[in-house]
């Protein structure tokens, strides 16, 4: 049995995924450049987390971009 879309459920999904990569990775949802530290080494270690903050962000900005009636394919700041 299938769920029917719903921008709600969309919403929650999106959501609930974003939460998990950041609790997975114990990443700081509101400052990506946080992510990486130390500053003045990058191990791989570093980098999987800047990629899961990354994945992370995408979730996010999808979501929001549902909100604002798919938007999502116009360019961040067009206003369009």
């Amino acid at each position: 049995m299938s769920r029917r879309f719903s921008k709600a459920e969309a919403l929650r999904v999106l959501d609930e995924r974003a939460k998990n990569i950041a609790a997975e990775h114990q990443l700081d949802r509101g400052n990506g450049t946080s992510q990486l530290s130390p500053k003045d080494r990058m191990s791989d270690a570093d980098v999987n987390r800047a990629v899961a903050y990354g994945m992370m962000r995408a979730y996010e900005k999808f979501a929001e971009s549902i909100e604002e009636g798919f938007a999502f394919d116009q360019p961040e700041g067009s206003g369009k």
